[in-house]
């Protein structure tokens, strides 16, 4: 809820959100985006989710705050890990070792904050999953109901083309979106 958000920000001494048009958007903070900001908010849906490279999976420290970003504060708010994958000796040092970087701390899922807290001693919050901080009303305001077709159609998404999760339909014409 916004209340749960306010009790989180309030915690942690959050500052004013700076004028509209101040607020720095970036897809991915890379090594050669050299930023001074007073606040970095990480977050949220499955933003430590284990990187895919063959069949080896990796944790992205650029995920995890080690990025060429001076910050006077780097949070995590509810961060989402998706499937929980700390199984190995390393992981649980790279998670100890990159957690470190955030000054504040909250996840969505119980499950991850109990195995984060268990298995580094750090802190973490639980808050609220940030989908739920608007109303409906509000989710549907921001649809550009130009963009929508006015013919029947599937919307499919995946997060990572695996052969388990690919479906196959006869007879319907496609387009795939390749990001």
């Amino acid at each position: 809820s916004k209340a749960a958000f306010l009790w989180f920000s309030a915690q942690n001494h959050l500052p004013e959100p700076p004028p509209r048009g101040k607020i720095i958007r970036h897809r991915l903070l890379a090594p050669d985006i050299d930023l001074d900001v007073d606040l970095l908010v990480y977050g949220s849906d499955q933003i430590w989710r284990k990187q895919r490279s063959s069949e080896t999976g990796y944790f992205n420290p650029i995920y995890f705050g080690n990025n060429y970003v001076f910050a006077s504060k780097k949070i995590a708010y509810a961060a989402s890990m998706g499937k929980i994958e700390i199984d190995t000796i390393e992981d649980v040092e790279f998670i100890k070792k990159y957690l470190q970087n955030f000054s504040s701390l909250s996840v969505r899922e119980k499950q991850l904050q109990n195995v984060l807290q268990s298995k580094t001693n750090i802190d973490v919050s639980l808050v609220l999953d940030p989908v739920f901080l608007l109303t409906r009303n509000q989710w549907l305001s921001f649809i550009n109901k130009e963009i929508i077709p006015d013919y029947k159609y599937i919307f499919y998404y995946r997060l990572a083309p695996l052969k388990e999760t690919d479906i196959k339909l006869e007879g319907i014409d496609s387009i795939t979106f390749e990001i």
